[in-house]
């Protein structure tokens, strides 16, 4: 018979203070057992330079790098003790068949080269792996573990403290769970100690370089005494270089006046009406091309951006080398040192599939035929359809010809106000009829600068520019230490309420180390001409 209750008879809370302290009792020991158990068990599969290696968590308060035979490389971990951190580093990866081995070699080789020359970014992309490695395996056992007590309480019927009670008092459960829990914490925990590495030394020559706090074992030892005066005085000497540029960035670049005055250019070319742009309409881009994995520039190209209060980068393609997943910290460099700017790229024929990954991982807008808005400008353009193969040619990406990828962007930029086209080839430029919908047409690719020139259309003059090397990676010279080639950067200035390009100028970088920068050059001083067909496909 059901009990009638009185509505005058006190009812339980349901939530009191202290079932709500236990629930968050058992919702900060489950996070930490999740935490742990993902800690314990981490494991990535990545590369450091041009070889695989594997990362795992450890528990013995140090980073070890172990080099086989070489021996190993120890230094204290950041982390709290006693966390620490092991890397094996295994063989580099068999040649692909689809590359020469004169092309693999020099990839390789600059992967030790950019290793040496820019450790953080090298480290950046496994450790961001690792760290979501330790985070999904947490979240899957948090998953598991509130699953399992969300079950237990709807079998229990909300008794599930009282049945848990009921059977930890049967003779002998308690010592048997509490065995098994020590087992199991002693089974996680076994495989991340690490015994103290005898015999670990410092390398006296990298007493003065972010290295210095590494200890090594091994043969390693004795090459490095051999061979480290010498790439440390490399080390120096580049690091000495850049940070005269640096210098010479600060002391000759400043940001362009808030306030211009530029005339709309007519279909024909010729000059129309005079308007103004001032404060938040005048939009500022940095625009660079042909970086070639030259990440020795990547702080430069910051600090430019810095000293015109710059509001996004562009990036015109060729990121890369050879696209390789080697190259990964290419990427993370420049990603690194531009954290506090958008990034826009338009891929080139030195950029795989791999690279466009890799670059959308890092938060870059990588055009891909649709259009995007940053600092509120429409932006259009696509990756080149073409992929180079050093040492054996240039092959077509996709169906898409370049005549025909140039005729589809042209159409596509008369479905609304648009700022910018961007694209790798200049070649890409050259379409039949200028329509004039895209207002400003840049590239990079041929490694020289062509332009700007002023080319007439039916709905407006059109401007084509096409950059310099800013990674200065000609044929002839090396992409790595200091230059021996100019490296350029362009600096754009837009009209973001009427989408318009107002002026621009160049900034050079020698190879002495100096810094020049042009004059503030507005469009509308051009003379209207086809431009001149130098160009290279």
């Amino acid at each position: 018979m059901a009990r009638l209750v009185s509505v005058h008879e006190p009812v339980t809370p349901r939530f009191t203070p202290r079932r709500i302290g236990g629930a968050i009792a058992a919702f900060l020991a489950l996070t930490a057992a999740s935490l742990g158990i993902g800690w314990g068990t981490a494991k990535v599969d990545t590369a450091i330079g041009p070889h695989n290696a594997v990362i795992t968590t450890t528990l013995s308060s140090d980073i070890r790098v172990t080099l086989g035979p070489l021996g190993a490389v120890v230094i204290d971990s950041p982390l709290p003790r006693p966390f620490g951190i092991q890397v094996d580093v295994h063989e580099v990866p068999a040649a692909d068949p689809t590359q020469d081995l004169g092309s693999q070699l020099t990839a390789n080789l600059n992967a030790y080269l950019q290793l040496a020359e820019n450790p953080e970014a090298a480290i950046r992309g496994p450790r961001d792996a690792l760290i979501a490695d330790i985070l999904g395996r947490a979240a899957i056992t948090f998953g598991i573990g509130l699953i399992t007590i969300t079950a237990v309480r709807l079998t229990a019927r909300g008794r599930a403290l009282a049945v848990t009670a009921r059977v930890l008092r049967t003779p002998g459960i308690a010592p048997l769970l509490g065995a098994t829990a020590i087992a199991g914490i002693a089974l996680l925990i076994a495989p991340l100690a690490r015994h103290p590495l005898s015999g670990a030394r410092s390398i006296e020559a990298l007493a003065n370089t972010p290295l210095r706090d590494i200890k090594v074992v091994g043969q390693l030892g004795p090459l490095l005494d051999l061979g480290a005066d010498a790439a440390v005085a490399q080390y120096n000497s580049t690091m000495d270089f850049y940070d005269g540029v640096n210098t010479e960035i600060a002391r000759t670049l400043a940001p362009s006046p808030s306030h211009a005055a530029y005339r709309i250019l007519a279909s024909g070319g010729s000059r129309g009406e005079l308007v103004e742009a001032s404060g938040d309409d005048l939009v500022t881009a940095v625009f660079v091309s042909d970086l070639h994995c030259n990440i020795s520039l990547a702080e430069p190209i910051a600090r430019i951006a810095d000293a015109v209060h710059a509001d996004f980068i562009i990036n015109g393609g060729d990121t890369t080398t050879n696209g390789t997943s080697a190259e990964q910290f290419c990427v993370d460099a420049y990603a690194t040192a531009w954290q506090d700017y958008p990034v826009v790229v338009s891929d080139g024929n030195h950029d795989s599939k791999t690279t466009t990954a890799q670059e959308r991982a890092a938060g870059w807008h990588v055009l891909s035929g649709e259009r995007i808005t940053v600092a509120g400008l429409s932006i259009l353009g696509d990756i080149d359809p073409t992929i180079t193969v050093l040492g054996q040619g240039t092959f077509a990406e996709r169906e898409e010809s370049k005549p025909d990828m140039a005729a589809r962007l042209s159409q596509a930029a008369c479905r609304g106000p648009l700022a910018l086209m961007i694209v790798h080839d200049p070649y890409t430029q050259r379409v039949a009829e200028n329509t004039g919908c895209a207002p400003m047409w840049i590239s990079g690719h041929v490694h020289h600068r062509v332009g700007p020139d002023l080319v007439a259309g039916s709905d407006g003059a059109q401007i084509r520019y096409t950059n310099a090397s800013t990674g200065r990676g000609l044929k002839e010279n090396t992409v790595m230490g200091r230059m021996n080639s100019d490296a350029e950067i362009t600096i754009l200035r837009f009209d973001k309420s009427r989408q318009l390009p107002v002026d621009y100028r160049v900034v050079s970088i020698t190879s002495s180390g100096s810094v020049n920068v042009t004059p503030l050059r507005p469009y509308y001083q051009l003379a209207p001409a086809e431009p001149v067909d130098t160009l290279v496909q």
